[in-house]
């Protein structure tokens, strides 16, 4: 039995953590959909709940091309908010973002996708 779908994902040059025009996966998305004569769906926001809920259940055959993932600072090893501001104890704490629950499920950190 095949692969139900694929995710490409990559590292495209040497963007130290911050988003690069010239470094976006994007462009590559048309030739890829000539060279596999397949639609390939690009997802700017690889941790987004967007893209959770696309790559959870994929359509059989369907091909993802993720944004490069050397934009994001986890990847270089560093903490995306370096100074934790302290907590208020009056302040309500916010809601999880259950794509970040989901990651974190999943054994992957918060900061991968930040």
């Amino acid at each position: 039995m095949g692969a139900k779908s694929v995710v490409l994902v990559g590292h495209r040059g040497e963007p130290n953590g911050f988003k690069n025009y010239y470094l976006k996966m994007e462009p590559l998305l048309e030739e890829l959909n000539q060279l596999l004569e397949l639609k390939v769906t690009y997802v700017d926001r690889p941790c987004s709940m967007k893209a959770m809920t696309l790559l959870s259940d994929p359509e059989p055959g369907s091909v993802f091309l993720m944004e490069n993932l050397k934009f994001y600072p986890a990847e270089y090893g560093r903490d995306p908010e370096p100074k934790e501001k302290p907590k208020d104890e009056t302040e309500e704490n916010p809601t999880q973002d259950p794509a970040v629950e989901e990651i974190q499920s999943r054994g992957r950190s918060k900061e991968m996708c930040l």
